[in-house]
């Protein structure tokens, strides 16, 4: 499977408007595709294909897999979230994504560990729709570029920014929102000439890329 490596910065408090939540930057880079707002009605039934392929084959695996793994699709990149009670469950899950035509990469955020709470699942939601009318206001931040739900305080989110500028802008927006734990970034930079992804300034703590550092 070619996975894109994954990139970690663990942060220490920022204060800003509060203490920054840790931003995981989690294979981003450069890309040359399109937007959200520029991918047009075929993208988004691409997408919406996708997705309702790999929901079929969940389902006719097993019914109760089918209500414990979410299914979420951005331009052919797959997350899927949930929570399942044997580990074995996630990696037939990430199987049967990957082997779903149109797939351009599986984010597998599948954990091992009972449901979440109905007040954990309404603080999320509402963390979401915080979110949501945060990126709608903020200006040099164009919210029809993203995706984003939020797990246990953890916010996971997928696009494509216009600039560095409004990746910093998103990254504050995040980091910064009340209740958010973590955040975990699959955002791309559009239009980038090398596939670096722009870092925080000088961040302290520890930098993992799945590579010995040796």
């Amino acid at each position: 499977m070619n996975k894109k490596s994954i990139l970690t910065i663990t942060l220490s408090a920022i204060a800003l408007s509060g203490c920054a939540a840790p931003f995981i930057i989690a294979g981003g880079g450069a890309v040359g595709a399109m937007a959200l707002k520029d991918k047009g009605i075929s993208g988004t039934i691409n997408d919406n294909a996708i997705n309702a392929a790999i929901a079929a084959h969940l389902h006719q695996k097993s019914s109760e897999l089918f209500t414990q793994v979410d299914v979420d699709v951005y331009m052919g990149e797959v997350l899927l979230t949930g929570f399942v009670k044997d580990p074995s469950i996630s990696t037939d899950v990430e199987k049967i994504a990957w082997k779903t035509g149109g797939v351009r990469t599986v984010y597998n955020h599948i954990q091992t560990s009972e449901a979440a709470s109905l007040l954990d699942f309404t603080n999320d939601a509402w963390i979401t729709t915080k979110l949501k009318t945060k990126f709608l206001t903020e200006e040099g931040v164009n919210s029809l570029n993203y995706f984003m739900k939020t797990i246990a305080g953890t916010v996971y989110i997928m696009g494509t920014a216009e600039s560095k500028a409004e990746m910093e802008s998103v990254k504050v927006l995040l980091s910064t929102t009340n209740g958010v734990k973590q955040v975990i970034s699959y955002i791309n930079v559009k239009d980038m000439p090398d596939a670096t992804e722009p870092q925080p300034e000088e961040p302290k703590g520890r930098i993992e890329t799945g590579e010995s550092l040796d």
